[in-house]
């Protein structure tokens, strides 16, 4: 028999008389996460103002850890990361208990240093972009990038969702929330009008910056095992011969490789991937990047709704 436990939306606890389609943000359920991410790549895609904030305020951040840890100032760089603690109040992505908490939080703040400071690319200017973070730094991917960005621009979030309040009637209450301020390159506290649901503040995602979660580190494997330079780089310079089945020779004797082989074959660790691009240059990075963006579509309103309902369907059995 199936549950009756109601999981409300944003729109019905709101009364907010709109279909997902209607709105500019994610109806999301106000009482659970949902498997859905912000994506660094649908914010380089979309072209607009706020997109353009965004990108400024994770460069701005990234470029000052970086350098705290390049300069290893950890205690800096530990208080820059000590923020980043799991953003409940956008309900998406894959909820983590063991994170809450401010002494948690210092807790997240020395693994996240880790993480960084680990990775080869952490010692480079790369990962001033996050998108690369999630190509080139092992630990880090859709959820962790979409926890971040959320955090990080906290404040302009917060601002889209007083701006969707207003337009849609919804009662608020003033919050204090700590943001980072690009321009003075650290955290402050301000003050938003933000919806409230069980007396904790919500804060909505715009629709067009969502994706499922998605393994990019293995596109962009692929994306360099496509590349001109193989098989010669993944081989050491070495020409393969045809009896490795990996290509096959067209009738004008040039080779023709058989992707699914080599991606087997030569498929890269997120380190490997990073002593390839420090090899051969960040080009490879900037043109992936450019196809990505290229053809990044916006996830629909039907996907939103069926992701959403799928996710239930499982709440629904485990309940029963």
């Amino acid at each position: 028999m199936k549950s009756t436990i109601k999981k409300p939306r944003f729109s019905e606890h709101f009364d907010i008389n709109k279909s997902q389609k209607q709105l500019e943000f994610v109806d999301i359920l106000v009482d659970m996460d949902i498997p859905l991410f912000i994506s660094p790549w649908r914010i380089a895609a979309s072209d607009c103002d706020m997109s353009y904030r965004i990108e400024k305020t994770l460069k701005v951040y990234f470029s000052k850890l970086l350098k705290l840890i390049k300069d290893k100032k950890k205690k800096e760089a530990i208080n820059l990361l000590k923020f980043l603690r799991e953003p409940k109040e956008i309900h998406l992505g894959y909820s983590v208990e063991k994170y809450s908490g401010k002494a948690i939080g210092n807790e997240k703040a020395n693994h996240l240093y880790t993480v960084f400071s680990d990775s080869n690319a952490g010692k480079t200017s790369l990962l001033s972009d996050i998108c690369n973070s999630q190509i080139l730094v092992e630990g880090i991917g859709s959820d962790n990038v979409s926890d971040m960005i959320a955090t990080i621009c906290r404040g302009i979030f917060a601002e889209f969702t007083t701006k969707q309040c207003v337009l849609n009637g919804i009662k608020t209450s003033n919050v204090k929330l700590q943001v980072f301020n690009p321009f003075d390159e650290k955290w402050e506290v301000k003050e938003y009008s933000l919806p409230m649901y069980l007396e904790e503040h919500i804060v909505l995602i715009p629709k067009k910056f969502i994706s499922h979660d998605k393994y990019y580190s293995d596109l962009f494997d692929k994306h360099v095992i496509r590349s001109r330079t193989v098989p010669e780089v993944m081989n050491n310079g070495r020409q393969l011969s045809s009896l490795t089945g990996l290509f096959r020779i067209l009738k004008d004797d040039t080779k023709k490789p058989r992707l699914k082989a080599f991606y087997g074959e030569f498929s890269k660790s997120k380190g490997d991937l990073f002593d390839h691009v420090k090899k051969h240059g960040d080009m490879p990075l900037i043109e992936f990047k450019q196809d990505i963006v290229e053809n990044s579509t916006v996830l629909s309103d039907d996907d939103i709704d069926i992701t959403i309902s799928k996710f239930l369907d499982e709440v629904f059995k485990n309940e029963r």
